[in-house]
């Protein structure tokens, strides 16, 4: 009777991990070369694309914002990245 509990206690665990490591990995800000960036776009499609350049300091409240809109706007289609402009 015991181990039936601890089984689905464990089950549980699992599927929170999975379930959080599923939205972060959904809501993380892809980061993308320029080459990737450009052959990404579709036609008719609406894209937001953040540039920046490594060893620059960065907007971190942007950012921030910024990945917290990723879900919202991906539900009206439109697809977001940030791109490294160093590599131009």
């Amino acid at each position: 009777m015991m181990f039936s509990g601890f089984m689905v206690f464990r089950a549980g665990v699992v599927l929170v991990l999975m379930c959080s490591f599923y939205k972060s990995a959904e809501d993380s800000l892809p980061e993308l070369s320029p080459q990737q960036y450009f052959s990404t776009l579709q036609p008719g499609k609406a894209s937001l694309a953040y540039f920046y350049q490594v060893g620059s300091l960065s907007n971190s409240v942007f950012l921030e914002e910024l990945k917290e809109a990723i879900r919202p706007l991906q539900d009206y289609g439109i697809s977001v990245s940030k791109v490294d402009r160093s590599l131009c």
